[in-house]
């Protein structure tokens, strides 16, 4: 809870067993992490890399991604409320079964 990542290159981290709450993640590298099964809330992804990122049934709220690379990003089976999405590549990004 209250985080801010700046400049940090997640690829040899785990991120396990935890919810984000008013996290701010800056100029990282999260791609190919798992956000499965997780709590996302009042998040901002400014100038990220997340190819390949999943946030598979998880539960996103109010949650910014900014100017960043999301290249194959899964949002499948999210709960998600209030999400902005500015200045990004979208391409190949998965939205099955997704709740608004």
């Amino acid at each position: 809870d209250s985080c801010i990542f700046k400049n940090i290159d997640f690829s040899n981290i785990e991120i396990d067993k935890v919810d984000l709450t008013d996290v701010v993640f800056e100029n990282c590298d999260l791609s190919n992490k798992n956000f499965d099964y997780k709590l996302i809330e009042r998040v901002e992804f400014k100038n990220c890399k997340m190819l390949g990122t999943t946030f598979i049934s998880s539960n996103i709220k109010d949650v910014l991604i900014d100017n960043s690379m999301c290249k194959y990003i899964n949002f499948t089976n999210s709960k998600m409320n209030n999400i902005i999405i500015l200045s990004s590549v979208l391409s190949g990004m998965t939205l099955y079964e997704i709740t608004i």
